[in-house]
């Protein structure tokens, strides 16, 4: 891991504690009625909400690693938009995404897809479930990918 990936890591988790920590009082925690926020979910779970939401065009599954990335391998019927290491602005890239659908956002290894989940609530997306241990986590359990 370099140690702007570290940084960056530890930035984010800071970010979504920070609120937490403070309680209700804090000007950063979630209001109580805000809704919104990332649930992290297994590969197995994953597995789940897919084969649950199948034909659902208000869940999508979104690979947030690069387009080389996503190329070589990825989970059926997802989108690519790449949060990082990219051409165009990740906001760019999920500037016309329906903001009230499920999104299922994964990467290779649950580096990324926490900073991408955590950005598309800033940009107003309200039901955000992030896979951890990423694609090769989904891969290792034995679970297929398409190219």
């Amino acid at each position: 891991m370099t140690r702007r990936t570290l940084r960056n890591s530890v930035l984010v988790a800071t970010l979504i504690a920070l609120p937490l920590l403070m309680g209700p009082g804090c000007p950063l925690a979630p209001a109580h009625d805000s809704p919104a926020e990332v649930q992290d979910v297994t590969p197995a779970e994953a597995e789940a909400l897919i084969q649950s939401h199948q034909g659902d065009p208000g869940f999508i599954i979104l690979d947030v690693r690069t387009p080389a990335e996503f190329d070589s391998g990825h989970i059926a019927g997802a989108l690519n938009a790449c949060v990082m290491f990219c051409n165009t602005s990740f906001e760019e890239a999920i500037a016309d995404l329906d903001r009230s659908a499920s999104y299922l956002v994964y990467c290779g290894s649950a580096h990324r897809s926490p900073t991408a989940a955590a950005r598309m609530l800033e940009q107003g997306f309200t039901h955000v479930y992030q896979m951890t241990g990423g694609l090769s986590q989904w891969q290792n359990e034995g679970r297929p990918v398409e190219q």
